[in-house]
């Protein structure tokens, strides 16, 4: 009977009786839909499209989705609330749901997700779909995706949602959307699902209750306890740096103290000593107790202490009454001199007086009389008398005169040797020959050497070496190092130093 039904070419009975046939047909009978796939008449077109797409679950006519996609948005729109209204869609029909959440076009992303939120339609895809539209700019969408998911959260379903969704989902202004996207983060992460050091941050300082503090409204650890956990997997980036940095900037104590925690705890993170030497100082009895473990921490990894760090930790040393003091103090007394002297001695170029002369006097009780710390003399000079004091102590073959001479020697290998012990020398006269030496250099890998200890007198500039370069690009590298070194020249001679 649907067959001759279909026969038929008035519109209205011809669309009913492709409603009935989606209906109540079976995979069989879809051989009497296809021809009208083709019909002229966009809501006949349509029709047929949902009762194919309802009948061919195996996708046995070939080009259905793209059929699909092929469609004014009129049409498309009719396919996607005739699929709503079955509430059933696998193998093409899902293919064209999961694809149509994810358009620009705001009217087929909501009815698409409409589709896929009805508790007939499950499994992995499902929810991978409705995971990706937890940060739909469509706050119906957000909100149709995130109650749906809410309900399969406490199962292990919730693994197939896209971290990435919810990263979205925890930036919208909505607060009940990022309440309702917490609660699946949770889950997801109670579950073992890895949550972004990103995410995490914003969690632990969302501005509503529920969801920054989720500890106590499930049985799970907090967001610290993941982001802490996040940390100690792997090295740090920048951007992830900053996101914990800016827990350490709050006003809450145990916020700040779980930065702090978080960055001490990573196996490594780009500049971190400068964040965590703010712990020395900090208001909070607690995170300044533990900030000397934080900076110096327990095994034999050496400290990671830089010009930053080294300055804020002699700003403390050098005032009693700085609430700094003792925890500083506590750190000169367990860093070795071969740590601290290096510092120090970079230290004795800072602008500050205060600064330069606590590291002076902490360098001449380590130098004895061997050579004097003069705070009326010019820095440049103390510095100088320091380093060659220090390179002596550790070189005590060597003589600056001796290396200076290598620098340039005829014998590639003590070329090459010499630049290698000259990194360790940041003294002008050694960056200046060193630069000579590599301007005249031929041999590529004397060159590789040359550059890396150059590197070493300017760390705030990159050079671009690396290992293995080709010709050109190694030639690249030796300019620039080369023009840094002639820009430092010209603006020494032009602060009075030596030509």
């Amino acid at each position: 009977m649907l067959g001759r039904a279909l026969e038929t070419e008035d519109e209205p009975n011809l669309i009913t009786a492709l409603a009935a046939l989606a209906e109540h047909g079976e995979a069989a009978d879809v051989g009497l839909v296809t021809p009208r796939l083709d019909d002229a008449r966009p809501s006949v077109r349509a029709a047929a499209a949902v009762a194919a797409l309802r009948l061919d679950r195996a996708g046995t006519i070939d080009g259905l989705a793209e059929r699909f996609a092929s469609e004014p948005a009129a049409v498309q729109m009719a396919i996607l609330r005739g699929l709503g209204d079955l509430g059933a869609a696998e193998g093409p029909a899902l293919k064209i749901l999961v694809g149509a959440s994810t358009v620009k076009n705001d009217e087929l992303r909501l009815l698409a997700t409409q589709a896929l939120v009805d508790p007939r339609l499950s499994g992995r895809e499902v929810y991978r779909a409705l995971g990706a539209r937890l940060g739909d700019s469509v706050r119906e969408i957000q909100r149709a995706a995130a109650t749906r998911l809410l309900q399969v959260a406490s199962r292990g379903d919730v693994l197939s949602i896209p971290a990435s969704g919810l990263e979205a989902g925890v930036k919208l202004k909505d607060d009940l959307a990022r309440l309702h996207v917490s609660d699946i983060a949770i889950q997801y992460a109670y579950r073992g699902g890895r949550l972004t050091v990103e995410t995490l941050c914003r969690l632990m300082v969302d501005p509503v209750d529920k969801v920054r503090k989720i500890e106590d409204y499930f049985s799970a650890p907090s967001w610290a306890t993941y982001l802490i956990q996040e940390a100690k997997q792997n090295p740090l980036d920048a951007s992830q740096v900053a996101a914990i940095n800016s827990l350490t900037l709050r006003p809450e104590p145990h916020i700040r103290h779980n930065g702090f925690l978080a960055l001490a705890r990573a196996p490594y993170a780009p500049e971190r000593s400068a964040i965590l030497s703010r712990a020395l100082n900090d208001e909070d009895d607690q995170i300044r107790k533990e900030s000397t473990s934080w900076l110096l921490p327990d095994g034999n990894q050496p400290p990671e202490l830089g010009a930053i760090a080294m300055a804020r930790l002699l700003r403390c040393a050098a005032d009693p009454e700085s609430r700094g003091h003792v925890p500083a103090k506590e750190v000169f007394d367990r860093l070795n001199q071969a740590h601290a002297v290096p510092l120090l001695l970079d230290a004795l170029a800072h602008p500050e007086q205060d600064i330069r002369d606590e590291a002076g006097a902490r360098l001449q009780a380590v130098a004895g009389q061997r050579v004097e710390y003069d705070p009326e003399q010019d820095p440049r000079y103390n510095r100088r008398a320091f380093t060659v004091w220090w390179w002596k102590r550790t070189h005590p073959d060597g003589s600056l005169e001796g290396l200076l001479r290598d620098l340039g020697a005829d014998n590639p290998s003590v070329r090459w040797r010499s630049a290698k012990e000259a990194g360790s020398l940041p003294l002008p006269e050694v960056r200046d020959r060193l630069a000579k030496a590599l301007a005249s250099e031929r041999a590529a890998w004397v060159q590789d050497e040359q550059l890396r200890a150059l590197q070493r007198f300017s760390p705030d500039h990159d050079f671009g070496a690396a290992k293995r370069m080709k010709p050109a690009q190694r030639k690249a590298c030796v300019e620039r190092a080369l023009r840094w070194w002639a820009a430092q020249r010209a603006r020494e001679v032009q602060q009075g130093g030596p030509r």
